[in-house]
């Protein structure tokens, strides 16, 4: 261990003290850097990219890393390092209430939840033209500060509010945002972690976590306390290679999914709100985290997700002036907000490294602020912009909003929670490429409603009416007619889903031909009672190709085509 850290100390002129922290560049060789962060209960900067990983870490740190093979280099100093410039949790509630006060036309500030061990409140800024009422608008959420040592995510989001507020009237493209969507900014998510990291930061090095007293033991303990905020989503959340399960990890997810009131305020906004589009800011690294996929593969809008995400990359300039933000598209699962955002309410939300340091010199992270500016704007007027498929979901019988799930055949996927209309107004946003789609409409108690739409350039608009079931003498609604549907999604490389229904007990037969006719897998062949059907179908041991079905109950027959892709 000794002769190690001399070794490094030569080749980088450091002076190497135990207790200061550093950022670290690791090369990772042929290791996963989820890996290595857990094998050394390392703090990450970031994910990973290019077989280097950017890690907090202290001497002792780099002595385990160098005689475990695994080659770095220091790249700056987190210790002793005053922050004063920036603002403080104060500093900040203080301009959002100046800004709602001078501007109640436009601005509405909400408390949206309190921090887990203090109770600190967490504001959210609406900025709309009706601010005091939910309108029948697309939401675009935006927020920043999961960590506590990122305050130039903080300032990106003040950047942006300040920009819309500023321009609104004079801007024909600000007005226009400002009166046809919602925007809703969350600029600290984690008050209690900022306000210990502005306060301490000149003595301990950088804090990320919030301020849970994990071993309850009424203080605070820096070597034990916190949890990591962007790991107490629920999606995948037991995974040991994305967090840890060790409160005295960087990276531990806390006891339970949800157990942070921070997280549970953001979760139960957008599952009401149900953002088309988000942004949530972190630093550094100057890249865009986003989902693009589920479950290792990926799926219809794919394609559509990698178009806007490296839309607005290329309006991001790195500090260096060599180009623009990389991204960085996963299919995986983890329990972080843009997982859970795409995953469960389907926003297409951004992760954003801001920089290229966590807390560079304070004109410097204006200057990020800044250069992020235009990023905030692209993804707003995308929401303007489309194109898609939007419209609302109501009840054939008195046009009450029903609460519904809408399908886009050709993008739905089985590992995607199905995406569903907003309650106010009934109102459904997704986006698509230009083309031909079919969408399903389905609501307990209601018919389905199943349509072929055309999008061109912009948002088209279609407005389902569901037809209510009869209900007999019993307060069980049942369908009152044989509906049997396409498979969605397909193609498919995963699994597809037949759906039907049943108004009463019948023989129901699924088979699947190839293209010669010849029968190569039977699904079902029972008699069901009556009632709603999904039927998942994972392909078999089938090979890629176009495939036959038949669908039949009671002497209705669907018959269809099926694209498998493996």
């Amino acid at each position: 261990m000794k002769s190690s850290l001399l070794v490094f100390t030569l080749l980088t002129a450091t002076v190497l003290v135990a207790n200061d922290y550093f950022i670290v560049e690791i090369e990772l060789g042929h290791r996963p850097a989820k890996q290595v962060i857990n094998d050394f209960n390392l703090d990450p900067v970031n994910e990973g990219y290019d077989g280097k990983l950017e890690v907090v870490a202290t001497a002792n740190d780099l002595g385990r890393l160098t005689d475990a093979g695994l080659n770095n280099r220091i790249l700056s100093s987190l210790s002793h390092r005053s922050i004063d410039v920036y603002q403080s949790y104060e500093d900040i509630n203080i301009m959002l209430e100046s800004w709602h006060s001078f501007l109640p036309n436009i601005t509405e500030l909400i408390e949206i939840g309190v921090s887990t061990e203090q109770a600190l409140p967490i504001y959210a800024l609406k900025i709309s033209d009706n601010p005091g009422t939910r309108e029948d608008e697309p939401v675009v959420w935006i927020d920043g500060v999961h960590h506590a040592r990122e305050p130039m995510s903080m300032m990106s989001c003040i950047k942006i509010a300040d920009y819309l507020l500023s321009n609104y009237g004079i801007d024909t493209l600000v007005t226009e945002i400002v009166n046809e969507i919602e925007t809703w900014i969350v600029p600290i998510i984690n008050p209690e972690g900022y306000v210990y990291f502005i306060d301490s930061t000149s003595t301990y090095p950088w804090w990320r976590k919030n301020l849970r007293d994990n071993n309850e033991n009424g203080q605070f303990d820096i070597d034990y306390d916190g949890v990591d905020l962007n790991r107490n989503y629920d999606c995948n959340w037991e995974d040991p290679d994305v967090s840890s399960n060790d409160p005295a990890s960087w990276v531990y997810r806390g006891p339970a999914p949800w157990s942070e009131s921070e997280i549970i305020a953001k979760r139960d906004l957008a599952l009401e709100l149900r953002p088309l589009t988000g942004i949530t800011y972190h630093s550094y690294g100057e890249i865009i985290y986003y989902k693009s996929g589920i479950n290792g593969h990926s799926t219809g809008e794919t394609a559509d997700i990698n178009a806007f995400a490296y839309g607005m990359a290329t309006t991001l300039a790195q500090l260096d002036g060599t180009g623009h933000y990389r991204l960085g598209a996963t299919w995986a699962e983890a329990p972080m907000s843009y997982y859970w955002m795409y995953q469960v309410i389907g926003t297409w939300e951004m992760l954003v490294e801001t920089g290229d340091e966590f807390v560079p010199d304070y004109q410097e992270a204006q200057q990020v602020a800044d250069d992020n500016l235009p990023g905030g704007i692209y993804v707003l007027q995308k929401t303007l912009a489309g194109p898609g498929i939007r419209g609302h979901v109501y009840s054939a019988t008195d046009s009450t909003v029903v609460d519904a799930i809408v399908r886009i055949v050709e993008y739905s996927d089985p590992g995607l929670t199905p995406r569903r209309n907003e309650l106010v107004h009934g109102r459904y946003n997704r986006f698509t490429s230009s083309g031909d789609f079919m969408l399903i409409f389905s609501a307990e108690n209601y018919h389905s409603d199943t349509v072929s739409i055309s999008v061109a350039d912009g948002w088209t608009e279609y407005d389902a009416y569901l037809e209510p079931f009869v209900t007999a003498a019993d307060p069980v609604a049942q369908p009152t007619d044989i509906l049997l549907l396409n498979n969605y999604p397909n193609p498919f490389n995963s699994r597809t889903t037949f759906a039907y229904e049943l108004p009463h007990t019948a023989q129901v037969r699924l088979v699947i031909f190839d293209l010669l006719g010849q029968e190569v897998a039977r699904i079902i062949d029972q008699r069901q009672p009556a009632g709603k059907y999904e039927l998942n179908w994972a392909g078999g041991n089938l090979a890629t190709g176009v495939y036959l079905f038949q669908l039949q109950a009671d002497g209705l027959v669907e018959n269809g085509k099926l694209i498998l892709l493996k």
